[in-house]
């Protein structure tokens, strides 16, 4: 079974709540009460869904059809604390300026804590470790740093994979960015030789590439994994029951399984 054939065949793990917009009221954890959301209450959630499997759009279930492991992790948490999610699907650039405003109690959206994003939002525990690949043409592949040597590349823009295109130019490395706001875009360009390569997460890339046999990816094996994890506001007080909820999502082992379920096809 094909990665993405596997995540549209788990597409009914997340129908239910996506036909009732999102909304899970579950009993609260000890303690989630003495923040200032009640129990039961809705805590406002952005995403950005053009990030398979991480998350993004399924027309066949509606009302918004945002299905993925991120959409799983913050039902989970959900779950735990016993709050409602009402969903706001925002571009990926957005999603900081939206918390520093107010609009968004939190997002989800295999965001990399940087030193520079840490100074505009808190963030949780990291919840999953991402890997940077290298999107290029069978016909062409480039597969490690040195190859990088005078190519364009394409990244998402706000992204962190976009941070590292910049470092390495910083460093010396003659390579010139471009910046897209949709991963298909990406993919897109590379297949119609506009870029050399695209800087996207592992798992982001294989999952793209199933219906691109033009195409291959590389894991970038002279960078460590990148830790995702989950933004909120400047002082919120969801971090630390959220960062419960993350610990024992992988105490219990149920953060595992669905990483296995969206990104290995293990059983």
């Amino acid at each position: 079974m094909t990665v993405f054939s596997m995540l549209y065949r788990r597409r009914w793990v997340c129908s239910a709540l996506l036909a009732a917009g999102l909304a899970v009221g579950l009993a609260p954890l000890p303690g989630f009460g003495q923040t200032p959301a009640t129990p039961g209450a809705a805590l406002t959630m952005g995403t950005e869904a053009d990030y398979v499997p991480f998350a993004y759009q399924y027309a066949a279930d509606p009302p918004s059809g945002i299905v993925g492991f991120d959409i799983e992790v913050a039902k989970a948490i959900a779950q735990r604390l016993g709050f409602e999610i009402s969903l706001q699907e925002r571009p990926f650039e957005d999603l900081l300026p939206a918390l520093q405003s107010g609009e968004l109690d939190f997002a989800i959206a295999a965001i990399t804590p940087t030193p520079e994003r840490a100074a505009l939002v808190d963030f949780s525990d990291s919840y999953f470790e991402s890997r940077l690949a290298l999107v290029s043409r069978r016909s062409h592949p480039l597969r490690t740093l040195t190859d990088l040597a005078g190519a364009t590349i394409a990244v998402q823009s706000g992204s962190i994979q976009q941070q590292s295109a910049l470092a390495l130019q910083a460093a010396g490395t003659d390579i010139e960015i471009k910046a897209f706001d949709q991963v298909n875009e990406m993919v897109a360009a590379v297949r119609t030789q506009a870029v050399d390569v695209a800087f996207l997460e592992e798992l982001v890339a294989e999952a793209y590439l199933e219906n691109n046999p033009t195409l291959e990816f590389d894991v970038l094996g002279e960078l460590p994994p990148m830790p995702v994890a989950i933004a909120f506001p400047k002082g919120s007080p969801y971090v630390e029951p959220f960062n419960r909820a993350i610990a024992e999502l992988k105490a219990s082992g149920e953060l595992g399984l669905l990483a296995r379920q969206w990104f290995t096809m293990q059983p």
